[in-house]
């Protein structure tokens, strides 16, 4: 099964994706922001420093005999995307 990892998962757009993609693939959440959305089919990892040597560190850490899909959602504002 692809797992589907998602950098700035705390957006709104990204953990309404996150739902939706759990439906039907791994999804892992990565995050400098705590979340939780109290789904199992979702890992959520929070990096404390949210840098090229702890993002590297976390990349690295994948198991390499999964395919992964990598989705970056930083900068992406949930004023563009959500109702107020």
């Amino acid at each position: 099964m692809k797992k589907i990892v998602i950098f700035g998962g705390s957006s709104g757009l990204a953990l309404d994706l996150s739902l939706i993609l759990s439906n039907s693939y791994k999804v892992v959440n990565v995050s400098s922001k705590k979340n939780n959305l109290n789904n199992e089919k979702i890992q959520e990892v929070q990096l404390k420093e949210y840098n090229q040597k702890e993002l590297n560190k976390f990349i690295l850490s994948l198991d390499k005999k999964e395919e992964h899909i990598f989705l970056f959602m930083n900068g992406i504002t949930d004023v563009n995307f959500r109702k107020t």
